[in-house]
């Protein structure tokens, strides 16, 4: 079940990352294959700071941990990892990474505002989106088991 839930947290950050990536980096030298692996070992690698998701909801459920003692614990553990990460995948695919001077300006001439549709769904996201993580965070103090 563990695998199923791991993977179904990569198919939504695909998704949700994906289509971003493509457009930002399309016509440039750089790898879009390369970036989403990349961004997907990162969001499994930040995932592991928090009590969402199999196996750690059920340690923390058990334990009685709560979402800040998770996150308080290993976020330093994981922003070392990522460090070192960054600088292997900067290695590794040091040629993968490589564009040319006007791919590079044209990325920096995208208007990030003028790809945003509807500002209302991103609105009505961003509220729950912090409802939850809100509660996450405050789940010790009132008392409220994740699992």
């Amino acid at each position: 079940m563990h695998q199923l839930s791991q993977r179904l947290r990569e198919a939504v950050a695909v998704a949700n990352i994906f289509p971003d990536t493509t457009i930002t980096f399309d016509g440039s030298q750089v790898s879009q294959i390369t970036l989403t692996m990349g961004e997907l070992d990162l969001n499994n690698t930040v995932g592991t700071t928090t009590i969402i998701g199999p196996p750690n909801i059920m340690i923390a459920s058990k334990a009685h941990f709560d979402f800040m003692l998770f996150v308080r614990h290993l976020t330093p553990v994981i922003l070392v990892i990522m460090f070192f990460y960054l600088i292997m995948l900067k290695i590794v695919f040091k040629r993968q990474l490589k564009t040319s001077r006007e791919a590079m300006e044209r990325i920096m001439k995208l208007d990030e505002n003028a790809a945003i549709k509807d500002r209302k769904v991103i609105w009505c996201t961003l509220i729950v989106l912090a409802v939850v993580i809100g509660a996450f965070i405050f789940q010790g103090y009132i008392h409220l088991q994740p699992a």
